[in-house]
């Protein structure tokens, strides 16, 4: 009986569902799935111990690593995969089994098309920052935005922050700066980050 690799990133910030994906890789095997011929890597969660790197050393222990997607590799990760075993993706028809066949350079056009796509939104994600005139991200201490998307200081907690600031230049520890104006010490870093402010 062959023996399939199954394999998951899951990128920071992101939610995959592990159950939800491994009925995605039933689908694409007819809704047979060999659960006792089976080892599951992921990289992503702390509860399953074996990633990307594990599964390479694993390799000759299997006939077949299935992708559930693409995310988080690169294609001389699918190469060294193909070196190894045969190779398929469960949202990628077909399978290959060298660098050779047109299976193995559909993977490879799949994961080099999604790179182009996510760069060139990013690019274009830029650009639409570059363009607008209102605050984008987190509105920093001492600050509020107004209705228009712009930041303005508030009085008030801009001496809070120039005293703050003072406190951190004069070398005052952290932890009794944030104790004495009742901010935290990670916002107390974050003014000073923000600001560009280096203890001397």
């Amino acid at each position: 009986m062959s023996k399939c690799a199954l394999y998951l990133y899951c990128p920071s910030g992101k939610n995959y569902d592990l159950d939800l994906m491994f009925d995605e890789f039933a689908k694409h095997n007819n809704g047979v799935v060999d659960v006792a011929n089976m080892e599951m890597y992921a990289d992503g969660w702390i509860d399953i111990p074996n990633g990307f790197s594990e599964l390479i050393n694993d390799l000759e222990k299997y006939d077949m690593v299935t992708l559930l997607t693409l995310d988080g590799l690169t294609t001389s990760d699918l190469r060294t995969i193909v070196d190894g075993a045969n190779l398929s993706c469960a949202l990628v028809e077909g399978v290959a089994t060298s660098h050779k066949t047109d299976e193995f350079k559909r993977l490879c056009h799949t994961l080099e098309a999604r790179e182009y796509y996510h760069s060139l939104r990013g690019i274009r994600i830029k650009a639409g920052m570059k363009k607008t005139d209102k605050h984008i991200g987190n509105v920093p201490f001492g600050h509020e935005r107004t209705d228009d998307g712009k930041i303005k200081p508030v009085p008030r907690l801009m001496e809070l922050a120039k005293k703050v600031k003072n406190q951190y230049v004069a070398g005052s520890p952290v932890y009794s700066i944030a104790n004495e104006s009742g901010l935290t010490t990670r916002q107390v870093y974050g003014l000073m980050e923000y600001w560009g402010v280096k203890r001397g």
